[in-house]
């Protein structure tokens, strides 16, 4: 959909939002970070090095978190979810991503895409059983950001609409993959997931499978 959509502008906002949180806790973990070795004397007898040692542990988990909320900050979700609790009746909000992003330790912001809800998304699912709930679905939205920038927006459904997106090529997903083969360096691919390679990822480790299909090989010698 277009900019000026106000699915885009929704989604934009709540992008900006995002960011905005993701930057203040950056922020938090930085500070946190700069305060390591403060209250360690200067003369390091053996427990000053025991400290030491300690708090150059904590400084690099502080600047581990700053280093994945960064990367979060570019590309924190790909799909959002809008989910029916038939227990409460009420409409519950969910953005899936590559990762999970939790913000002051106990708010959830992202979920992961390996979760139930995540499966729920991929799958195309309209209604199912989530941690002993069932849910309804009310709206599905692909979400496709660039380097921090919201590029296109895509509902591929909504509750008393048809069901879209449901051709043999998404078009969504499609027009992921072109902005990614325009890129020289590999990206990741989670986004681009679609329903039966999301099914067969899911299977036991163990499990053997079959799949139908071909493959194509090209080296320096091959004919394009």
């Amino acid at each position: 959909m277009g900019s000026n959509t106000t699915e885009f502008q929704e989604e934009k906002k709540h992008l900006h939002t995002i960011q905005k949180d993701i930057t203040t806790e950056m922020e938090k973990y930085t500070r946190k970070a700069g305060a390591c070795f403060a209250d360690i004397k200067a003369n390091l007898d053996y427990e000053a090095v025991a400290d030491w040692q300690q708090e150059t542990a904590r400084k690099q988990r502080m600047q581990r978190i700053v280093n994945t909320l960064r990367e979060q900050y570019k590309n924190p979700y790909y799909g959002r979810l809008d989910l029916i609790n038939s227990d409460t009746g009420e409409l519950e909000q969910y953005y899936i991503g590559n990762s999970t992003l939790i913000l002051n330790d106990t708010d959830q912001r992202v979920i992961n895409w390996q979760s139930d809800f995540g499966d729920f998304y991929t799958d195309e699912k309209t209604e199912g059983m989530i941690a002993k709930t069932r849910y309804q679905l009310d709206l599905r939205r692909g979400i496709h950001i660039d380097e921090g920038k919201l590029k296109k927006v895509e509902t591929t459904f909504q509750s008393g609409s048809s069901i879209l997106g449901q051709d043999i090529v998404d078009p969504f997903l499609l027009a992921i993959l072109k902005d990614k083969r325009r890129k020289s360096q590999p990206t990741e691919i989670i986004a681009t997931i679609n329903r039966k390679q999301n099914k067969i990822m899911r299977l036991p480790a163990e499990q053997d499978f079959v799949i139908q299909g071909c493959a194509v090989w090209k080296n320096h010698g091959a004919v394009p």
